[in-house]
C-alpha cells in the first residue's frame, strides 16, 4: 500500500504535468491524492517545499535507473554506454517524470540546497568519470561538462523521439558514439 507522502507525489506530478504548476493548488492535490487537504501539511510546509521533494524523489528515481547495474569492474566505456543507455530507456518509459525534471531542473522553484542535493545523487556516475579521467580514458573536462556532452543530445533527442520527429530508438548506436567521441580521451 502506498504512503500518503507518495500518493501526494503522484497527484502532484500527475496535475502539474497536466495543468502546470500555478494552475495546481494544494487542494487540488489533496483531492486527487484522495487525502485530507491539511495532511499535505503533515509532509509539506508549504508548495514550495512539495515542489522540492518530489524533485528529489524523482531525481532518486532517475539515478537509480541510471545506476542500474553499473559496477566498478566494466571498463569505463562500458561503464559510460551502461548508463547513457539506461537514461534513454528510463527517458522512454517514464516520459513524465523525464518531462518534469527537464522544466523544473533549472526553476526559481527549485531551491539551490535541493539542487545541491540531486547533485550528490550522481556519485557514482560522477566516480566512474574521474575513474576515466585518472586512467586518461575520458579527457579532463569538468563533470557538468560530461554530463552535458553526454545527456543534452540525449535529452534533447528524447524529446523530439516522444513527438514522434525522431526515431532514437534506431539511431541511439550512432547517437552515443557521438557523444563518447566528445568525452573521450
Amino acid at each position: 500500500m502506498e504512503s500518503k507522502k507518495d500518493l501526494i507525489f503522484k497527484a502532484t506530478l500527475k496535475l502539474i504535468t497536466e495543468n502546470g504548476l500555478h494552475a495546481t493548488p494544494m487542494s487540488k492535490v489533496a483531492k486527487e491524492a484522495g487525502v485530507a487537504a491539511g495532511t499535505i501539511y503533515l509532509h509539506f510546509k508549504n508548495k514550495e517545499d512539495l515542489i522540492n521533494q518530489l524533485y528529489l524523489d524523482l531525481k532518486a528515481q532517475s539515478v537509480k535507473a541510471l545506476t542500474q547495474n553499473l559496477s566498478s569492474s566494466l571498463s569505463v566505456k562500458d561503464g559510460v554506454q551502461l548508463v547513457w543507455n539506461n537514461g534513454l530507456a528510463d527517458r522512454l518509459k517514464e516520459p513524465v517524470r523525464f518531462r518534469f525534471l527537464q522544466q523544473y531542473t533549472n526553476s526559481p522553484y527549485i531551491e539551490n540546497i535541493t539542487r545541491e542535493e540531486g547533485i550528490k545523487l550522481f556519485h557514482q556516475i560522477i566516480e566512474l568519470w574521474h575513474r576515466g579521467k585518472a586512467t586518461k580514458v575520458i579527457r579532463d573536462l569538468d563533470d557538468i561538462v560530461i554530463y552535458a556532452m553526454l545527456f543534452s543530445p540525449l535529452d534533447a533527442l528524447t524529446k523530439q523521439h516522444l513527438q514522434g520527429q525522431f526515431d532514437l530508438e534506431n539511431a541511439k548506436k550512432a547517437v552515443f558514439q557521438s557523444c563518447w567521441d566528445a568525452i573521450k580521451f
